[in-house]
């Protein structure tokens, strides 16, 4: 029925039921087996070829349906056929012959049964009554797990949102099947069990640290450990759905504490969701229900335990129903614990936005849901896993064409299986960093202005420096395979860097930036692609203390797709000899020294503050100059990277710098123009909207719309378009931009997997458009049509919120179009909500004051213009190496 149908229908008392077919199946099988093969004797030797014959078929025929049950009925490996073209074969047999023996039997009762007088309405009759029964008794039987959305908002482990099914705790055993999962799916566990979801919870020392801190930290505030569930919910799942936190704690060895996120805690998610609802508030924010076990699960009889076994490998449905469920392939199911807020009952203050990989990745271009990125893969990645479980080669019994899911999820974490020793894990999670993102030396400018005279690409055309003079190297950045902002997650304790060197002839240092110290600490005033996140006093965040943040003081992570642009200044000697060599490597350590200072010190474990963590080294460039007077050979490399693509991101970089370097952006987006005019000319509109000059924009504009140019995204012209067109007031036309974004379904979109109706911040500017329209409608004779545009304007504002529950400008809007439409109960409630998710801008101006004075080189990196002074006093690598 299932494969009929598609809906599996297997539940406990079906397996039970099919249980008993199997043992009662093979004894009568047998017996039957035996008597058939009497009678057939009895007639050969009574010279009776008719019966012989009836019961020489009769046994062929039961030892058909003993046969292709017995190989259905697989032992593992050696008898799996579930895959293989037999298998139709065998189970057409095994329910047809029994049919076929059943209309001998009746056609030849005689033959077979002698003269007795009997007819087939009985047979049919029971057969009917005891098919019923049994499928009544079926039907009483859930086939899934009930889930079940908290009343009232109670949440039972509050602060993580996380709900069980049946209200009631978990048992830990329920959840610590992960040997059981290895006996089918070996090649899974041994991903899983090097994994970082494995060592999240106290079997992570970085973890444990921090655990005990925020542990403190809430029974010194209130009096009690209940704001640790905030952690607990998505690092340690089995002590807190068991009720054995405080277990845990007091003994981090107990195999409870050291479970971390099992095989189970992840697969028995049954929903991310309240109702129909799918919710991405993250922090936890799932339902979790007890698995539903095969008959015999957990006997510690051998026999049994191998019944069960059988019993799963032969019917699977319900284990695969139970274990893996649509959820599980979305970004929500994700983002439920890659999207983080720290809420008020954790810092004892207010919402406050932590780790997002959730919105970052889905309000990009490499989701396919984001309208507004600079690059656009061919295709979208459909979730998380496309990048984080790539497939690999498998012969578990899971395994779709010999293929399985990659459990090890590789990404960046190099730190904890270096300090477990396992190499071969941190040289996977190398392969996916390296390339990961690339560095180019672009240009040199003269004057070590950012105004200066520029050089621009550096090679093949290098200019001929001149000993005494000062320049400014402009290195670019450019995220070219992270689906999110690198890093996110935690982004305040991973250290990635730019490490760069200036030699001479000779191999004297004439520059560095970014060199390490004896210690092996990075100098800090090199350039940091991370967050440098402080308190409420402008403390930076070093010890993974979630309960404290509360600010980054800057923040330098690159989104999706997108640049970032490092000026260097450096001064030449007057005596120097060429050629002078720059060499720059992107580098990542998952952890910094602070951190493992920290863990050090909390753990009572000195050994940790001499780890040596590996460093990566994402990505490097190098580029040689010619020095005026002093004739050396120049040796360089081709740049493999199309000129108008350098220019691009060149000018991305600057552009997401900020105002202060909008002019620069623009003169490189009118070098990418005779390149590829559409890139060009969609970038520097991006300027031109950024500086208010809003006529040359509409031109460029209009030349564009004109254009059939294959570079350029019809939906980022729609964008753009949009905003330029609701700055001037142009409404009507605004909204019809912004409209075809969001309902636009053709055949590219389609084929790229493309969806442009879940971009949260195109629904807001609609809204704000259709809000604007509102208020034009001042006539009473307009009412209805105020009324109206209001509604929809409102409708756009809810769909965001079932994007992103916190949307602050969301809230903002309904609170006062609620007010406008006479709800001032609604109006109210948005109006809690936005002040909620609105962040504390003067407290956050207090917090980033202090943290400047605290800390200069972040104060430096946090300006409107950064330039790295590569010959600073004092810092670590300048003498030859």
């Amino acid at each position: 029925m299932s494969s009929l149908t598609g809906i599996a229908t297997d539940n406990f008392f079906w397996l039970w039921t099919f249980l008993a077919h199997i043992v009662l199946g093979a004894v009568f099988a047998l017996g039957l087996l035996v008597i058939s093969v009497r009678y057939c004797l009895r007639g050969y030797r009574e010279s009776n070829w008719r019966k012989q014959s009836v019961w020489a078929m009769v046994s062929l025929l039961i030892l058909v349906v003993f046969v292709s049950g017995a190989a259905l009925f697989r032992d593992g490996r050696e008898l799996q056929i579930a895959k293989s073209v037999w298998r139709p074969i065998l189970y057409g047999a095994h329910v047809a012959v029994p049919v076929l023996l059943l209309g001998i039997v009746l056609g030849f009762r005689r033959s077979i049964f002698g003269q007795r007088r009997w007819g087939v309405l009985p047979f049919v009759g029971a057969t009917t009554l005891g098919v019923a029964g049994l499928a009544l008794l079926h039907g009483q039987a859930p086939t899934t797990e009930v889930s079940v959305s908290p009343r009232k908002d109670k949440w039972p482990y509050y602060p993580a949102l996380a709900r069980t099914a049946s209200r009631h705790s978990i048992p830990a055993a329920a959840l610590m099947r992960d040997a059981e999962c290895k006996t089918c799916h070996a090649d899974v566990h041994a991903d899983w069990q090097q994994s970082a979801h494995h060592f999240s919870s106290f079997n992570n020392p970085i973890y444990l640290a921090a655990a005990l801190e925020t542990r403190a930290d809430a029974i010194k505030k209130y009096g009690n450990d209940q704001s640790f569930n905030f952690c607990a919910g998505c690092h340690d799942p089995v002590p807190l759905f068991s009720n054995s936190l405080d277990a845990a704690f007091d003994d981090p060895q107990n195999p409870v504490a050291q479970a971390g996120l099992t095989c189970t805690a992840c697969h028995a998610i049954t929903e991310v969701a309240h109702g129909a609802k799918t919710t991405t508030r993250g922090n936890a924010d799932y339902t979790i229900a007890e698995p539903r076990q095969y008959p015999l699960a957990g006997s510690g009889n051998e026999v049994l335990s191998w019944l069960h076994r059988q019993l799963l490998l032969t019917k699977p449905a319900m284990h695969k129903q139970t274990f893996l469920k649509p959820v599980h392939k979305t970004p929500e199911f994700c983002g439920t614990c890659h999207k983080v807020h720290l809420p008020e009952k954790l810092n004892d203050y207010k919402f406050v936005r932590g780790q997002n990989h959730y919105d970052s990745f889905v309000q990009s271009g490499v989701s396919g849901y984001g309208a507004r990125s600079f690059y656009y893969p061919p295709h979208a990645a459909e979730n998380c896993a496309t990048c984080h479980m790539p497939s690999r080669e498998s012969d578990d019994l899971g395994a779709t064409d010999s293929r399985i899911r990659n459990h090890l999820f590789p990404a960046a974490n190099t730190g904890l299986p270096a300090l477990r020793g396992a190499e071969d894990v941190v040289a996977l999670h190398r392969n996916v960093l390296e390339g990961a993102l690339r560095v180019d030396l672009f240009g040199i400018r003269e004057a070590g202005r950012i105004d200066g005279p520029l050089h621009a690409p550096l090679r093949p055309e290098l200019p001929v420096l001149k000993a005494g003079a000062t320049y400014l190297l402009e290195a670019v950045i450019r995220n070219l395979l992270v689906g999110h902002h690198f890093t996110q997650g935690t982004a305040d304790s991973n250290q990635i860097w730019l490490d760069i060197r200036v030699t001479d002839g000779a191999g004297n240092v004439i520059g560095r930036s970014g060199a390490l110290d004896e210690g092996r600490r990075v100098d800090p005033w090199a350039h940091f692609i991370n967050a440098f996140v402080v308190d409420r006093q402008g403390n930076r965040i070093s010890r993974r203390n979630a309960q404290d943040i509360f600010v980054p003081l800057y923040n330098h992570q690159i989104p999706p797709g997108a640049a970032q642009t490092v000026h260097y200044r450096f001064i030449l000697p007057e005596d120097v000899t060429g050629p002078v060599t720059v060499e720059v490597r992107l580098r990542y350590r998952k952890f910094d020294r602070e951190l493992m200072d920290f863990v050090s010190r909390d753990l009572q474990r000195p050994e940790l503050a001499q780890f040596d963590l590996p460093i990566v080294d994402i990505a490097e460039d190098q580029v040689e100059f010619a020095i005026e007077d002093s004739p050396a050979e120049i040796v360089n490399l081709p740049v493999d990277i199309p000129v108008w693509q350098r220019w691009n991101d060149f000018g991305i970089g600057l552009l997401l710098n900020g105002q202060a370097e909008l002019r620069q952006a623009e003169s490189a987006f009118r070098a990418v123009q005779p390149l590829d005019f559409g890139q060009g000319s969609v970038n520097l509109v991006r300027v031109l909207l950024k500086e208010g000059r809003l006529a040359e924009a509409a031109e460029l504009l209009a030349g564009l719309d004109s254009r059939d140019d294959a570079s350029v995204n019809w939906w980022t012209l729609a964008w753009l378009n949009g905003v330029l067109q609701h700055r001037l007031g142009n409404l009507e036309a605004a909204e019809a931009h912004l409209r075809r974004i969001l309902e636009t379904q053709d055949a590219e979109l389609a084929e790229r997997g493309f969806d442009f109706s879940r971009d949260y911040v195109v629904l807001n500017q609609l809204g704000e458009v259709l809000f604007d329209r509102a208020r034009l409608c001042r006539a009473p004779s307009e009412a209805k049509e105020r009324e109206r545009l209001l509604r929809a304007a409102a409708d756009m504002f809810q769909r965001t919120l079932q994007l992103d529950t916190e949307n602050v400008v969301a809230h903002h809007n309904l609170s006062q179009l609620h007010k406008e439409l006479g709800d001032d109960e609604s109006a109210l409630a948005y109006w809690h909500n936005h002040l909620r998710y609105k962040p504390d801008d003067s407290a956050r101006g207090e917090a980033i004051r202090a943290a400047r004075e605290k800390y200069p080189a972040a104060n430096h990196a946090a300006g409107d213009v950064v330039i790295y002074d590569l010959q600073r006093p004092g810092g670590p690598g300048r003498d030859a190496e």
